[in-house]
């Protein structure tokens, strides 16, 4: 006798999708968050440079979840990696990397709590 499995193909199916848009929730919310903590830590002389931060919602690739985050001016990148430069206090070289360092030991929380959601 025949067992018709599609309705249980169906579901998993489907609560794979699910998974999916939650783990994309929680990226585009980490990357955010990242981006925030990155703008209070770059140099502020004029504020240019912190309000070009960036972080493009996430998307799927292939089997990962990626976002992209940066600073948009023309020397975010030699600010960024000047070690030797003097920056006003709370401020400082690296401050993307920094952002993200710290904020690493979060990131599965805030996927795995979108995907929660998700899933209902």
């Amino acid at each position: 006798m025949p067992v018709d499995t599609s309705q249980f193909v169906k579901g998993l199916s489907d609560g794979l999708d699910r998974a999916r848009r939650g783990a994309v929730r929680g990226v585009s919310r980490f990357s955010q968050h990242v981006m925030g903590d990155a703008q209070e830590l770059c140099p502020k002389e004029t504020g240019t440079l912190a309000s070009s931060g960036v972080a493009e919602p996430a998307a799927i690739d292939g089997d990962l979840v990626t976002a992209k985050m940066g600073f948009n001016t023309d020397y975010a990148a030699p600010v960024h990696e000047n070690l030797t430069a003097r920056h006003a206090a709370g401020t400082q070289a690296k401050f993307l990397s920094k952002a993200m360092e710290l904020n690493a030991p979060k990131m599965q929380a805030f996927v795995a709590g979108e995907i929660a959601a998700e899933m209902g």
